[in-house]
């Protein structure tokens, strides 16, 4: 549901700001039931994931700018420009908010059912315990 952050709109903060917001909230649910907890986790790893590709993006733009003098050509490494710079901002500019979006709609017409929360629960748990009652 915080992927709905995503429409800040702003190319960064478009992935920051629900991945923080995924990483704190997600390892917060270890305290409640097995399911928030397991789903939890799933959130605060994919939080984890998407910044932590913004904040590599950036540590690799500011070493290759200052190895380079303030900027990189694609003549002199095209492999740094079009198999990772490009790519990489392809994905924080359009397709991770992109993809925030549409789990976090996800998220909020599919919830949890009774039968996967129960599902999840004896994954965790295995054993005659259910979440009904």
């Amino acid at each position: 549901m915080f992927g709905l952050l995503s429409f800040i709109g702003l190319p960064f903060l478009s992935l920051l700001a629900p991945g923080i917001t995924m990483i704190v909230l997600g390892l917060r649910q270890r305290r409640k039931n097995p399911v928030a907890a397991h789903l939890g986790r799933r959130a605060a790893i994919f939080g984890a994931v998407n910044t932590g590709i913004v904040v590599l993006y950036l540590l690799v733009l500011f070493v290759a700018s200052s190895i380079y003098d303030g900027g990189v050509r694609f003549e002199d490494n095209p492999v740094l420009i079009a198999g990772f710079a490009i790519p990489v901002a392809i994905y924080i500019v359009a397709v991770g908010p992109l993809l925030n979006l549409v789990l976090a709609i996800i998220a909020l017409a599919r919830p949890v059912s009774q039968e996967k929360a129960d599902k999840i629960l004896n994954r965790a748990h295995p054993g005659p315990a259910t979440m009904t009652g």
